[in-house]
């Protein structure tokens, strides 16, 4: 601090004066250095305020060496601080292409001591090139010595392009749109004046010598069908709200006939308020365009009117096909049913094969058709998953016990029971895949299994696998079994048959729910097909599964069920009625919707059953109009339909229906169905310990009683054989039950399973299952009360 009270910032350089080694004290240099801390900490305050700046900023010291960058620099050149600092500028940022007389300016004007400010082309460090409009000035103390360099650089990148452009097409624009065979106008908004090329006056058949039209004149050259779109885009493009114009209009021409144009336009001039002054647009002749899009747009209608008529076609002759193909699969299975023997019982299973061969091709040929055509959907209802997989797994449990392959199947007890989804369609996969899997699997097994992927709560992951131990497929045929009318092999249509279809439906409908599928499989091995597929977990409901049916009714199992049977085809009718009749239903027919209502009026049904298309009535109407009765609003009924028409379906459902059920009847579904709408449900709870017997030793293995079935066969060897394979298929998948009850707490169900568990291994002659049905009896009779008390209440 000086005498005055004035701070300064001062350097000491001090040295040691030494004589014969001794210290004789030191010689000590003062500078004034206060001008420069202050030029330091300006540019320190400089360099903060830079770092923020879209300006690339340069600070280099008095040798003209970067010292600092700020950001946009690093940004813009891609170099970092640490790779130039220290080094000139111009070394890197000037190219080949860069200036030189601007490069021998800025070093003239630095060696004199002075600032610079121009523009110069730059390189960033990819090389791509820039424009800068750049100003570089010296910073100086007190005595004019230069102590740094700040040079500020402004990104004209952009502008110099325009402006480059801009020269060259002022220069050449007349010459390439006249010589492109395109019309050129300008429009003075001011004079409201259209001035035209010569090419846009020959497009319209007019002279080249017309004058100019002012803007009413052109308005009634504009198609009378076109000119109020053209004039309200026009409009809303000179009041600033678009920033181009683009139309297309039907200009008359000199001669009276009409010419299809393009019209575009932008404004190259405005007024002192901002509003469009000057408009240039151009106009291309697209006659030839219109017509080509009218003919494409009159090939999609026929197009679509073929399309319309084929599934049309097909949906007609689903129906007529499928009508008299209920007969004879219907009438086959009634003769079934009677146990035939022999050559009789030969013919009626081939006669059986081959209809149900047909209506697998008439499936899958309407399923490709609403795929192709995008009319297919997809319910949304609540099912059970494990009795859906159970389902398929029934299906094809006689077939391969026939081919004496062992068929298991597995449901992971994490899943939840109830699912929000098509369980059709599921149905439709699981059974294209297990069929594959069963037809070319000659020994060993086939198994079905469906574990989680992911569970969030209200969405589950599934993955569902088909496995088998068959002729696998090998590996150049992989990549296109999925395709349409593809066969692994020529060979197999001869010896298997088949549309090649199957595998394809199957990757479609999965792939429509969000889904995927994959094969693994080596020729001779094997194949494993495993797909994916995502369902909303349903809410859990507080009621439990109680049949009503008469449990000892086992050749009867809808003994007692008042059936309305509404179906105006006798064969059809005789077919239902047979079924029904077999399984102990008390069934009443209608042959028309009039005459079903009539009924219903005067007698009280479990279930109905209705055919949708009837004379005097048909099925939809019918459904509507007892849903509004008393006592039709809770009565379920089951439409019967030979449509494949998800539109058919869905306007049953709409009219009332509770389900349906396709044509050709399909005997389990028909069962299955009614049983499911003909049980109660009420709540029950078993305490968890009742669920475990009293401990006792395991004793040795019994074996089977094998007088019992020999006394049950009258002698029939055959006969035993078929039982014992049964029962070695059918005795894992009610243990699974037993498992899969008892996780979800289930003990209805777990009770009924036990109770099929005890016949099957009384049969078999397994006495000691008596002592432990005595305890599962106990829960059963508790749950029972339970259920009795509940529905007296």
């Amino acid at each position: 601090m000086t005498k005055s009270g004035e701070v300064k910032h001062i350097e000491i350089s001090s040295s040691a004066i030494v004589e014969n080694g001794v210290y004789k004290g030191s010689r000590d240099i003062v500078r004034d250095i206060t001008e420069r801390r202050k030029s330091e900490e300006q540019l320190r305050d400089l360099s903060m305020v830079s770092e923020n700046t879209s300006n690339m900023v340069i600070i280099a010291n008095a040798e003209r060496n970067i010292e600092w960058v700020n950001k946009s620099f690093i940004n813009i050149t891609g170099y970092t601080l640490e790779e130039i600092k220290g080094k000139s500028p111009g070394k890197y940022l000037q190219g080949s292409d860069s200036d030189l007389e601007t490069i021998k300016q800025i070093s003239e004007c630095l060696n004199r001591g002075e600032g610079f400010n121009g523009t110069i082309l730059n390189f960033a460090k990819n090389g791509t090139p820039y424009w800068n409009e750049l100003t570089i000035n010296p910073v100086k103390d007190r005595d004019g010595k230069i102590l740094k360099y700040i040079s500020v650089a402004t990104d004209v990148t952009e502008r110099i392009q325009k402006n480059e452009e801009l020269l060259n097409s002022e220069l050449r624009w007349k010459f390439a749109l006249e010589g492109s065979g395109d019309g050129v106008f300008e429009f003075d908004a001011q004079k409201q004046k259209f001035y035209a090329t010569d090419s846009l006056k020959s497009l319209l058949g007019f002279d080249s010598d017309l004058p100019d039209l002012d803007f009413e004149q052109l308005i009634t050259l504009i198609h009378p069908n076109e000119r109020v779109a053209a004039l309200d885009s026009f409009y809303e493009f000179i009041s600033k709200k678009n920033l181009t114009y683009r139309h297309e209009i039907r200009l008359r021409k000199n001669n009276g006939d009409y010419v299809w144009v393009l019209t575009r336009a932008t404004v190259t001039k405005y007024d002192a308020h901002g509003m469009p002054l000057i408009i240039l647009g151009t106009t291309t002749d697209i006659s030839h365009i219109k017509e080509t899009e009218k003919e494409l747009l009159q090939a999609k209608t026929e197009a679509e009117k073929a399309s319309e008529y084929k599934n049309q076609f097909l949906s007609t002759m689903s129906h007529e096909i499928r009508t008299p193909l209920n007969a004879i699969i219907g009438l086959t299975n009634v003769m079934m049913m009677k146990k035939p023997t022999g050559e009789m019982k030969d013919d009626l299973s081939t006669l059986l094969f081959s209809a149900n061969h047909l209506l697998t091709l008439i499936n899958d040929v309407l399923d490709l058709s609403k795929i192709e055509s995008g009319k297919i959907d997809f319910m949304h209802t609540e099912f059970d998953l494990y009795n859906t997989v159970k389902g398929v797994y029934q299906t094809f449990l006689p077939k391969t016990t026939e081919k004496k392959i062992d068929l298991s199947m597995s449901v992971d007890g994490s899943i939840p029971k109830l699912l929000n989804g098509d369980s059709l369609r599921l149905i439709q996969i699981l059974n294209n895949l297990v069929n594959n899997a069963v037809k070319f699997t000659d020994k060993g097994s086939v198994s079905i299994n469906v574990r989680p992927i992911t569970f969030s709560g209200k969405k589950v992951k599934l993955l569902f696998e088909v496995t088998d131990t068959g002729m696998g497929i090998s590996q150049k045929h992989q990549k296109n079994i999925f395709n349409d009318f593809v066969q692994a092999d020529s060979t197999i249509v001869q010896k298997y048959g088949g549309t090649g279809l199957g595998l394809s439906i199957t990757k479609k409908l999965i792939e429509l729910q969000g889904g995927n599928i994959k094969v693994k499989s080596k020729l001779n091995e094997g194949s494993r097909f495993y797909f994916e597929l995502s369902f909303d977990v349903a809410l859990v409901k507080s009621k439990m599964n109680l049949p009503k049916l008469d449990p000892s009714a086992k050749d009867e199992p809808l003994k007692g069920i008042r059936v309305l049977l509404v179906e105006d085809i006798a064969v059809n009718t005789r077919v239902a009625k047979s079924y029904l009749d077999h399984w102990g239903a008390i069934t009443v027919c209608a042959e028309n919707g009039q005459e079903a209502i009539d009924i219903f009026r005067k007698e009280n049904f479990d279930i109905l059953l209705v055919d949708l298309f009837m004379p005097v009535m048909n099925g939809f109407d019918a459904m509507k109009k007892i849903r509004k009765l008393k006592k039709g609003g809770k009565v379920p009924m089951i439409a019967l339909t030979a449509s494949a028409e998800t539109a058919t379906i869905e306007k049953a459902i709409q009219a009332g229906a509770n389900s349906y059920i396709s044509k050709p009847f399909n005997p389990q579904e028909l069962i299955d169905t009614i049983s499911s709408y003909t049980n109660k449900f009420t709540p029950t709870e078993v305490e968890d310990d009742e669920l475990s017997p009293e401990p006792e030793k395991r004793n040795s293995f019994e074996v089977i009683n094998i007088e019992i079935l020999e006394s049950a066969s009258l002698g029939n060897k055959t006969f035993i054989l078929e039982m014992l394979e049964m029962m070695k298929k059918e005795v894992p998948v009610i243990l699974n039950e037993c498992k899969y009850s008892l996780e979800h707490k289930n003990y209805l169900a777990f009770a009924d399973a036990i109770h099929k568990l005890k016949n099957s291994l009384m049969i078999l002659g397994i006495s000691s299952v008596k002592k432990h049905w005595k305890h599962w009896k106990r829960i059963q009779e508790k749950v029972s009360k339970q259920i009795n008390s509940r529905d007296r209440l």
